[in-house]
């Protein structure tokens, strides 16, 4: 069963790999499988998501004995509905959201334990931004004060030293104004569980949408990356590069069941595969 937020189910990729994937064109046509046997829906708000994978989808599943469920993407809802507008920063409004993705999950892992089947959803990213790691002394010229304000304290940091206010933990030293050298910090305990920042390979850091909210409801996270190969050749002073193609990589962040890990893969006809031979590279999020 496959549940779309964002787009239709592309039928013609289906096809494309029944009619192209050897395992399955090997197999007698009594057992291959069919698009008849692909139950699908599309959804466009959260009311809908909620009611149909509450209600409809349990009895899907025991009528037509479905193995899998796939989710594309889940984010796409809640972030049309509580990203946007004055109040989506809010407190209560992450509130509200946190507590219905932590429903959901609470859902979904219900619906893998009844029924003993699969379910796998898709998510978004967002660009990260790391700290910096030095910050230029703010020059005499642009500090101004109020008539009979304190002088601006000093925000040179070319010692390596952190302003006053930001005191080092002891064993760990200070990079910035925001050190993710606190163990106890997201900045620092994130690249354990979001697939970006644990290699330092990756040029450009993602975080997956929904936060640790939506972290703490899965039993397996798997980031799929890819990072472009240029052409070879001679570029002028200010020539953006031209790509040649994209180095794919799917990476086992955590599992149950799994140890982490990472291979090369590409997508081809038939589906995606294995790339034998060709060291993984982390990159852009997928």
């Amino acid at each position: 069963m496959y549940i779309s937020t964002e787009a239709q189910l592309q039928t013609t990729r289906l096809n494309q790999i029944l009619t192209s994937h050897p395992k399955l064109t090997s197999l007698d046509s009594d057992q291959r499988p069919s698009l008849g046997r692909v139950q699908s829906t599309h959804v466009h708000d959260l009311e809908s998501q909620e009611h149909i994978l509450r209600y409809q989808v349990p009895v899907i599943v025991e009528r037509f004995n479905v193995g899998l469920i796939v989710i594309d993407s889940i984010a796409a809802n809640y972030r049309a509905e509580f990203d946007k507008g004055k109040t989506s920063k809010s407190a209560q409004s992450l509130a509200k959201r946190s507590t219905q993705v932590a429903q959901l999950g609470s859902l979904l892992r219900k619906l893998a334990h009844d029924h003993n089947i699969a379910v796998v959803v898709a998510n978004q990213v967002a660009d990260r931004f790391e700290p910096q790691a030095q910050i230029a002394p703010m020059s005499q010229s642009t500090q101004r004060s109020r008539p009979g304000s304190p002088p601006p304290a000093s925000t040179s940091l070319a010692s390596g030293n952190g302003p006053p206010d930001v005191a080092p933990i002891e064993g760990h030293s200070n990079t910035g104004l925001l050190s993710t050298d606190d163990p106890l910090a997201l900045d620092h305990q994130q690249r354990f569980f979001t697939g970006w920042g644990d290699n330092t390979a990756i040029a450009n850091l993602k975080t997956p949408s929904l936060g640790l909210t939506w972290t703490n409801q899965l039993s397996t996270r798997i980031a799929l990356l890819r990072d472009p190969i240029y052409e070879d050749k001679a570029y002028r002073a200010g020539e953006d590069k031209a790509i040649a193609g994209w180095r794919r990589t799917m990476k086992v962040v955590f599992s149950a069941w799994c140890p982490s890990g990472e291979t090369a893969y590409e997508i081809w006809q038939g589906g995606v595969r294995a790339v034998v031979g060709e060291p993984p590279a982390g990159g852009e999020g997928t």
